[in-house]
């Protein structure tokens, strides 16, 4: 798809949008926090086959729609007029627009998460990986049900117009998988009834946990679908930086200076190591791999070197390492990622001031009075109180218990 069919059949725009040019400087950096998403993701499938982690949710495979889209997004917008409800697979996105907006230590974020540990900022260790939550950003919090970034998304945008900001949008991302689900029809309607600013974006890897699109998805033709809805479609192919860069960029512009809804279907995107941790984690072999393809294409065009670009190689076992050539710059960066593993590894699981009491202490009831049933009566004694009247009694000797 070129820049002039970026924009739908229909629409008031005298031209097609000419997106920005990605200068050298950014090319460079969307395939090294490319790399660095890789290594992290590639790190947590082997912590979790020798068992350091009990679950984890990755997203191998996207990592170039992601640092795409993000670069995209920031030539148009900041994280003050921006919110987004990512996906769980959005690790390599939010990784990219946190660098492009100067916010440090994301990876040892998500590692401190994925550990469990009590130096999670996010979630004080208490969430899955990919979970995340950095509102200075305008990274909404992520939640495993994925239809729920779509209502979040849309009543975050419902939130800019009430407060009459005019130039902000924000996108809410989930699987082709929850297309099959009432959360999409709910947030399309909320979209089209109150002509919200929100990208709604599929990221479709044709597969849903282990269902496929003819077993599960209703919807046929996306573009038909949103135009039911009156809501502008746009489609990339997400193995493609530059398709997916020019793409987004219009596809946000149209919503940013229109402030109205948009779909933007994400197509042939792959999923390398299986859904999660619950499934077979062995890296695929059989799919091109589109950061590869995109280091290939920086190396044609000046941009990087051939010794710098991770490249496939035969090797044994499951492991993604093993039947690969790193490159320069995705080897600084896996050594940086080991570094952090054993930093994170090292602190305790709690600080001192949880760990001794975890959970609040339950309040005493002793020496505070008597507990009466709703009749005014004293309780009495369990051993000769029928089951009937104990467990018709409990809501009562509960709230008396805690009133004191």
């Amino acid at each position: 798809m070129t820049s002039a069919e970026v924009l739908p059949t229909g629409t008031t725009d005298p031209s097609p949008v000419s997106p920005p040019v990605p200068t050298a400087d950014e090319l460079r950096l969307a395939y090294r926090v490319a790399a660095r998403s890789r290594c992290t993701e590639e790190h947590i499938v082997r912590l979790v086959s020798r068992g350091e982690v009990k679950f984890a949710i990755w997203g191998p495979g996207e990592e170039i729609h992601g640092t795409a889209t993000a670069l995209a997004l920031s030539h148009l917008t900041d994280p003050s007029r921006f919110g987004i409800a990512p996906h769980y697979r959005s690790g390599s996105l939010c990784s990219m627009w946190c660098q492009l907006n100067k916010r440090k230590n994301f990876t040892l974020d998500v590692l401190r998460q994925q550990f469990s540990k009590d130096t999670d900022e996010m979630s004080r260790g208490r969430q899955m990986v990919y979970h995340l939550d950095m509102r200075d950003m305008g990274i909404l919090p992520v939640q495993s049900p994925v239809g729920m970034q779509l209502g979040k998304a849309a009543g975050y945008a419902k939130g800019f117009l009430v407060k009459g900001v005019k130039d902000a949008f924000t996108i809410g991302i989930v699987g082709d998988g929850t297309t099959a689900e009432g959360d999409m029809h709910d947030a399309m309607n909320a979209l089209s009834v109150w002509s919200l600013p929100t990208i709604v974006m599929v990221t479709d890897n044709n597969i849903a946990i282990s269902t496929r699109p003819e077993d599960g998805r209703g919807i046929k033709d996306f573009k038909s679908y949103a135009a039911g809805f009156g809501v502008r479609h746009f489609t990339c192919d997400g193995t493609d930086f530059w398709d997916v860069f020019s793409v987004t960029y219009a596809c946000a512009r149209y919503v940013r200076d229109h402030q109205a809804p948009a779909l933007l279907h994400v197509r042939n995107l792959p999923r390398f190591n299986g859904h999660s941790s619950a499934a077979d984690v062995t890296f695929d072999l059989n799919q091109p791999d589109p950061l590869i393809a995109f280091g290939r294409a920086l190396v044609e065009r000046g941009v990087l070197k051939a010794d710098q670009v991770v490249e496939r190689v035969t090797g044994e076992g499951r492991d993604f390492f093993v039947h690969h050539r790193l490159g320069s710059i995705m080897a600084e960066e896996n050594d940086r990622v080991a570094t952090l593993i054993e930093q994170v590894r090292r602190r305790s699981s709690r600080s001192s001031s949880t760990s001794t009491h975890p959970f609040p202490r339950s309040p005493s009831t002793r020496g505070r009075g008597r507990r009466t049933s709703p009749t005014g009566g004293r309780f009495a004694p369990r051993s000769t109180t029928s089951s009937r009247a104990t467990t018709g009694s409990c809501g009562a000797r509960m709230s008396a218990g805690w009133a004191g």
